[in-house]
């Protein structure tokens, strides 16, 4: 019974949870591989009496994402300290600035508009998608999408946030 019930969960979630670690990772091969921790970290959960809900395999597959990032994150910055010379900015400047503006005012928003506005357009999730995930209608993920974007665009105008990324803090 529990191995069918867990079946059924993996057939109907699978694909959504391997899409979502795709777009995050950009590497089908990798988001395999996380997807496959996640449904394995979900089925242990399962056994201990653990319920099988969207949003707490949707929350592992987070945790399991940020370790990766970190990771990447750590590779990139021994590769920086072993290659500091051969090191060349791709980026022009305008587009560094522009990068910066926004993870600045992403940062500043709040944890749950941040994670709507990811998933809506960072992992191309339908609103009905991401609705279900964090467990509210249709209806409601529009109104905390259109007032996310709001925020969002409020923050981007702020004269100061603008000085602080081109570092003319004061």
């Amino acid at each position: 019974m529990a191995l069918e019930s867990f079946q059924r969960f993996y057939a109907d979630h699978h694909p959504l949870i391997l899409t979502i670690a795709h777009q995050r990772l950009g590497d089908f091969a990798l988001a395999e591989d996380i997807t496959s921790e996640v449904f394995r970290i979900t089925w242990e959960h399962y056994l201990e009496g653990g319920s099988l809900k969207l949003p707490w395999v949707y929350q592992t597959l987070r945790n399991l994402v940020g370790n990766q990032y970190r990771h990447a994150q750590r590779t990139v910055e021994v590769l920086s300290l072993l290659q500091r010379e051969n090191m060349e900015t791709v980026m022009s400047n305008d587009s560094v600035e522009d990068a910066m503006l926004i993870r600045k005012a992403m940062l500043s928003l709040s944890e749950t508009d941040r994670e709507i506005l990811m998933m809506i357009y960072w992992e191309d999730l339908t609103r009905a998608e991401a609705a279900r995930i964090l467990g509210c209608s249709p209806a409601a993920m529009r109104v905390r999408l259109f007032r996310a974007k709001e925020r969002l665009r409020s923050i981007l105008k702020d004269p100061v946030l603008q000085r602080v990324a081109e570092g003319k803090e004061g």
